[in-house]
């Protein structure tokens, strides 16, 4: 039985996390209180980022006691006890309400259980009491992220809420093992990596950290199948990273053209200087460490198979090859080469829709570049490679800028990428130099062009992000588009 699995990460968050304000809950009519208070780090590798922001429900209430993680990040053994002392505080309050002593105007200790008297003052000028302290707590989170048999091979489709596990198989499942992944500190019994049957319902019990439980029963099932496209309430954000947290440079690092692949349930980052490349969890986003293939690619992307392609860079005349490989722990193997005949450099976007070792298209955009004035040359060059029951069987140098399209070097990097496996359905392109989104003929000629800007603001927009996939009888397109923020203190 074939299993299709989609996933659809927009990459770019990643590099942006670090750029968001944080969240704003707005005033209500009813509220005159407290709307969150968010503890800091003063000090140690994670210093002023927010440790925990407690959103307030009881904006009534005379105690507020803020719940430390008992781990930072979540997902590691990292205890919070010794910054218990150190703990810098914020809180955002409804209009014209004010807390007296300024909460942010020092550090405070809750190393021992400490609690701190504040005056709150409502809109109206009523005032009261309260105390503020906060504890370390221990994750009350118990979910499956993933389930999985070993023999056959199926994954399960976890549904959280309602605790039931679905294994979609048309075949009996008389004893295999099971692979789960949960959330961070919890424990599952009975242990799936035990031979068992599935043929009837299995039930597990799921413990969180701090004790609460949760049931879960599997069975399996063949579920309801869409004509077409995905469930849209089915998608879930799994993560938002600050990049720093990771070790990865500032957003406004310049050299820096990331890329990012899905393989073997982690998601894989190239910054695309030359640097080894870094795995994620592709469900939690923790760091598993780099990946060390010998050469650092210069760019990568997935295909919908389970492949991950890369490729290096090159210039004038010189020799670009494409790599790829369905495994992080198998050396990728070169898969195509070719002579960059055009007098543009290419390697930093890298697309690729369809199957490697079916059908498919892949899409290297070349970039500008300047000329010893210090003048832009433009470029609305991409090269197509066609790929046919795995093989390669044209790679064409395919230029837009008769039709309009061009770009220069920088920011203005664009995007082009196929609208399906067939060259006949044309392809789609963005980039900063003049903000549209375009969807362009087989011909190279602009069918339809959409505007990425609003309200005529381009800047730092950079709308340099596409990328294609098909599922299910569906083609989708997707586009980043990016305006930067500052960092809210």
């Amino acid at each position: 039985m074939k299993k299709i699995f989609n996933f659809l990460i927009i990459g770019a968050l990643l590099l942006m996390a670090s750029c968001q304000k944080p969240e704003h809950v707005l005033p209500t009519a009813d509220r005159q209180g407290i709307t969150s208070i968010t503890a800091i780090f003063t000090w140690g590798p994670n210093q002023d980022e927010e440790m925990v922001k407690y959103l307030i429900s009881d904006d009534k209430a005379d105690e507020y006691i803020v719940p430390i993680p008992w781990y930072f990040p979540e997902e590691t053994t990292d205890e919070t006890t010794v910054y218990m002392s150190k703990i810098r505080l914020t809180a955002e309050l409804e209009p014209n309400c004010i807390l007296e002593p300024s909460i942010g105007s020092q550090i405070w200790d809750f190393s021992k259980g400490q609690k701190y008297e504040f005056t709150f003052t409502n809109a109206q000028g009523e005032s009261r009491k309260i105390f503020i302290g906060a504890e370390r707590t221990k994750s009350n989170k118990c979910d499956v992220l993933s389930f999985s048999t070993v023999t056959p091979a199926v994954s399960g489709v976890i549904d959280n809420v309602a605790g039931t596990i679905l294994l979609p198989s048309l075949e009996s499942i008389p004893a295999s093992a099971a692979k789960v992944e949960l959330s961070p500190h919890a424990t599952i019994s009975p242990d799936p990596a035990t031979v068992r049957s599935y043929d009837e319902t299995v039930e597990y019990t799921v413990t969180a950290h701090d004790g609460t439980t949760k049931k879960f029963t599997v069975e399996i099932t063949i579920p309801d199948k869409l004509d077409r496209g995905i469930d849209k309430t089915s998608a879930k954000q799994l993560f938002n990273l600050d990049p720093m947290k990771l070790g990865l440079p500032q957003y406004d690092v310049t050299g820096l053209y990331p890329s990012l692949a899905y393989i073997e349930k982690s998601l894989v980052v190239s910054l695309g200087n030359g640097t080894p490349l870094l795995q994620l969890n592709g469900l939690s986003g923790a760091k598993i460490g780099d990946i060390d293939f010998g050469f650092a690619p210069y760019a990568i992307t997935s295909d919908e198979a389970g492949n991950m392609l890369l490729c290096n860079q090159a210039a004038k005349g010189e020799t670009l090859y494409i790599y790829k490989t369905n495994s992080l722990s198998k050396t990728p193997e070169m898969f195509h080469s070719f002579v960059n005949e055009t007098e543009f450099t290419t390697s930093y976007k890298l697309k690729v829709i369809g199957d490697v070792d079916g059908d498919a298209l892949i899409t290297l955009a070349h970039f500008g570049s300047w000329d010893a004035e210090g003048n832009a040359v433009t470029s609305g060059t991409f090269t197509l490679v066609t790929i046919k029951e795995g093989q390669v069987i044209s790679t064409e140098f395919l230029d837009m800028k008769e039709g309009g399209i061009a770009w220069k070097d920088g920011f203005s990097i664009a995007t082009v990428v196929a609208a399906s496996t067939s060259k006949a359905d044309g392809f789609y392109e963005s980039s900063y130099s003049d903000n549209t989104l375009s969807w362009i003929r087989p011909d190279m000629t602009v069918g339809q062009a959409l505007p990425t800007q609003d309200g005529g603001n381009a800047w730092a927009r950079n709308p340099n992000m596409l990328d294609s996939k098909s599922f299910n009888n569906c083609r989708y397109m997707v586009l980043l588009d990016g305006k930067l923020q500052k960092k809210s203190v």
